[in-house]
């Protein structure tokens, strides 16, 4: 081998080397951190359970009240297998694929309830700053799926997007008021991110294109996701007014009343329901008639 083929075929290696060590930082900037040591260290709350959660009978729970509540659901629910050609995915289900987590419901006495719906404060905080948790919420890339899917966090509250699995993931994001990015995840390296205010932020893998989960970033602790029993509670809220507002991510699903005002008083639970249904489809005008 001439001297001048040995340097360009290692020049190439080296090449291919960079590149990947380069991603591995872009998926772990200078963070080695153990995400089920820190679990349990600071238990992350259940997630249909929001607001500043104070253990016990104490002056903050007499002084605060409480938000309950059920998303309830009338409509289909597609039961769509995910189409995954790759080898190294079907055999992490063993030939027998997920469904499509766009809806998902579960049997209730009034009929569906609704699981994977935000609910939030929108309106009754103006002036009010809370701190974000240190605790990182976990979206993992596990059996070619990102699980949960959907997650929801504070603003600044750090974000550990993991890959748990000897595959090449990445995490593809256009988000509107974030700065986009693409960014390769190994094994052993979450992506760690901090974001502003955003309701229904995608990311997706463009290795593998059926992988999407959605993320809820909100600038105060006030929030939930439901599970599919549509179960939600936000705690220690501030007597006061408030507004409610649902969202989920199905256009072809809506509720009959997106936002609730509710009057929250100390030491007391407010109950409130929704209901989402199939959206109807807006009337044909009339076709207008033509003279001769």
């Amino acid at each position: 081998m001439s001297p001048t083929l040995f340097i360009a075929r290692y020049w190439n290696l080296a090449l291919c080397l960079f590149a990947v060590a380069v991603l591995g930082l872009m998926a772990s900037p200078g963070l080695a951190s153990d995400d089920a040591a820190e679990g349990k260290k600071n238990p992350v709350p259940a997630r249909n359970v929001g607001g500043i959660i104070v253990k016990g009978a104490t002056k903050t729970n007499i002084k605060t009240g409480t938000i309950t509540g059920i998303i309830n659901y009338e409509g289909p629910v597609p039961k769509m297998p995910i189409k995954m050609p790759i080898a190294f995915c079907n055999a992490q289900w063993k030939g027998k694929p997920p469904v499509i987590e766009t809806v998902v419901a579960a049997k209730s006495a009034k009929g569906l309830t609704l699981g994977n719906v935000l609910i939030y404060v929108s309106k009754g905080l103006a002036g009010r700053k809370f701190a974000p948790p240190k605790t990182p919420v976990i979206l993992d890339q596990k059996k070619c799926l990102y699980q949960p899917h959907v997650v929801a966090l504070m603003a600044r509250q750090p974000i550990h997007i993991k890959n748990s699995e000897a595959v090449l993931h990445n995490v593809l994001a256009f988000p509107r008021n974030n700065a986009p990015f693409n960014v390769g995840v190994f094994q052993g390296n979450p992506l760690v991110k901090k974001f502003k205010p955003e309701v229904g932020l995608i990311v997706q893998c463009s290795v593998h294109g059926w992988m999407k989960a959605y993320i809820h970033v909100l600038d105060h602790p006030y929030f939930a996701i439901t599970n599919p029993d549509g179960k939600f509670t936000l705690k220690g809220l501030p007597p006061g007014n408030y507004e409610v507002t649902v969202w989920h991510e199905y256009y072809k699903i809506k509720p009959t009343t997106p936002t609730i005002k509710v009057e929250v008083k100390a030491g007391q639970t407010q109950k409130i329901e929704y209901q989402y249904a199939v959206a109807k489809k807006p009337a044909k005008k009339p076709a207008k008639k033509t003279t001769k």
